[in-house]
């Protein structure tokens, strides 16, 4: 009790003032960058519930005694009103409640949300019970930047906003990769997750993640057969807790008489490894990394194998969210193609990375154009966003 109200104490500030920025959720460790790039350097971060201002709680108590408002959005709703901002900002843009913020605050204030990651209907954006905290609210929003125009329309049927397609910020900053064509020597695999889902989708982790196992057998037994080495590429860096839970998954998976021979766990001290290090492998597989969607945008080799709902269905008789399917929320005609599989079928996975692997350049550019721009984008440079802020920032108020 004592350390949760030390807690409490070093988490508390005391007064906020104007501000010409705010941003909402600081998770990207990109936003100082940002306010640099556009020359701002009065901004606040709203952090809410770590870190609270005492003069917009009590500004925030009264505003829910008298308007009846969730305790989350009479925050916000103080902290922009005391703040006055010309921007607010969020790359949480799975953060509902930021969405009925613009409709309640009668002065000119932009409010910005950029896509941080893929989105689902299954406890996240798209699902409508997280819709349901603010139903009675219209939301909004003056500009929403997505991955892709399939998504832009997802936005668009529950948001007022412009959404504009501009791709990943953090994939933007590095440029389009060559591809050549050469024996496939490294394969590289993404890993997903902290391997507890329980409370997120409302599924049993055995259940879940058989998925990760069935796979993970397939691609450890093509790789021994072509004498590729297989990396795993984490989640979480080394540092963080839940990196021990995810090694541990993979020891327990994958043969451990071939750890550090065949199959290798990638050294990630930082979440911008995979960005830089990629051209030092041949090939990628994903199942539902927004990674996975970010190679491709940049041209790389990348293998899809999102055929989790298929595998699940046909295993346990478990109906699961199609919005976990390449192509979401469009209904493909096919259930594969040329890089990418919502069926679980080895023999439609190994065709696929032995013709991924066989593409020249032309070939696979001829491939990813496509499918580029609905599912995924590129805008190095991100000149799309950066054109928008500073349209905002040298506006006169």
């Amino acid at each position: 009790m004592i350390k949760s109200f030390f807690k409490i104490l070093q988490n508390l500030k005391f007064f906020l003032g104007p501000k010409k920025v705010i941003i909402v959720d600081n998770i990207n460790n990109v936003e100082d960058e940002i306010m640099k790039k556009i020359r701002v350097y009065d901004y606040a971060e709203l952090l809410y519930p770590n870190t609270i201002y005492v003069n917009v709680l009590i500004r925030a108590l009264i505003l829910k005694i008298f308007k009846g408002y969730k305790l989350r959005i009479s925050y916000y709703l103080s902290f922009i009103q005391i703040a006055d901002p010309k921007l607010v900002l969020t790359f949480t843009d799975n953060n509902i409640f930021f969405y009925s913020l613009k409709n309640l605050i009668k002065k000119k204030i932009y409010f910005i949300s950029h896509q941080n990651g893929w989105r689902a209907n299954l406890s996240d954006l798209f699902d409508k019970q997280i819709q349901k905290p603010v139903d009675q609210f219209y939301l909004s929003c003056d500009y929403i930047f997505s991955f892709s125009k399939l998504i832009s329309s997802l936005y668009n049927n529950i948001i007022d906003s412009k959404v504009i397609e501009s791709g990943c910020y953090i994939n933007n900053h590095y440029k389009k990769l060559r591809v050549r064509k050469k024996k496939i020597k490294k394969l590289i695999f993404i890993s997903t997750s902290d391997f507890n889902v329980e409370k997120r989708y409302k599924i049993k982790n055995n259940f879940f993640f058989s998925y990760e196992k069935a796979i993970l057998k397939f691609i450890f037994q093509y790789c021994l057969e072509k004498n590729i080495s297989l990396y795993i590429y984490p989640k979480f860096i080394q540092s963080r807790d839940e990196h021990k839970n995810e090694l541990n998954f993979y020891k327990k998976n994958l043969p451990l008489k071939y750890f550090n021979k065949k199959w290798f766990m990638i050294k990630k001290n930082n979440s911008k490894y995979i960005y830089k290090n990629i051209s030092k492998f041949d090939l990628a597989v994903s199942t539902e990394s927004t990674l996975g969607y970010e190679l491709l945008a940049r041209g790389f080799k990348c293998v899809i194998l999102k055929a989790r709902s298929d595998y699940l269905k046909k295993k346990f008789d478990i109906n699961f969210s199609e919005s976990f399917n390449y192509g979401w929320p469009k209904k493909l005609k096919k259930n594969h193609g040329y890089f990418w599989s919502n069926k679980f079928n080895e023999k439609i996975f190994r065709k696929i990375f032995n013709n991924v692997s066989d593409f020249s350049q032309q070939r696979w550019n001829k491939i990813l154009y496509e499918e580029r721009n609905k599912l995924y984008f590129h805008d190095h440079g991100n000149k799309r966003f950066y054109k928008i802020l500073n349209k905002i920032i040298n506006e006169k108020k």
